[in-house]
């Protein structure tokens, strides 16, 4: 299932990226989206980094998190990558936060969740965002 189809299912925008592509690392759908389910909302609705994009980070994680904690040149090049990935995110929004984005397209910026609807998934900017962040997946992990 696309992450897309999870998000219109009611999933939020983390977990539905990260439960799109967790299994192709081995992880079970139901610890996919608990893992993924506090990044929603950009941090619990605290309207942070972009989930979706966060999501790609833990994916990110995945392949390549498990270096050893005193290799410097791996650490530096996870990091690098978790900074391209942003400024792409970046590049193609304007920004990577969420209370930004969802104002950038005149959504209240709130908190707390939102009831889903057609007129929720047609004003908020998310569906758009995860796409970008599965191109993202594709472009930089899927491929590795």
């Amino acid at each position: 299932m696309t992450s897309n189809e999870l998000f219109e299912q009611g999933w939020n925008c983390a977990q539905s990226v990260f439960l799109s592509h967790a299994g192709k690392f081995g992880l079970a759908p139901d610890m996919a989206r608990c893992l993924a389910a506090p990044l929603g909302g950009g941090l619990g609705g605290l309207r942070r980094t972009c989930g979706a994009l966060t999501a790609l980070g833990l994916l990110a994680g995945l392949r390549w998190g498990g270096y050893d904690p005193n290799d410097l040149e791996a650490k530096t090049a996870f990091y690098a990558l978790i900074q391209k990935l942003d400024a792409e995110f970046t590049a193609e929004f304007g920004t990577s936060q969420c209370a930004k984005l969802l104002a950038d397209a005149g959504c209240e910026v709130s908190t707390m969740p939102s009831a889903r609807s057609d007129e929720y998934y047609a004003a908020r900017p998310c569906a758009r965002c995860i796409e970008f962040v599965d191109r993202l997946y594709e472009r930089h992990l899927a491929r590795a």
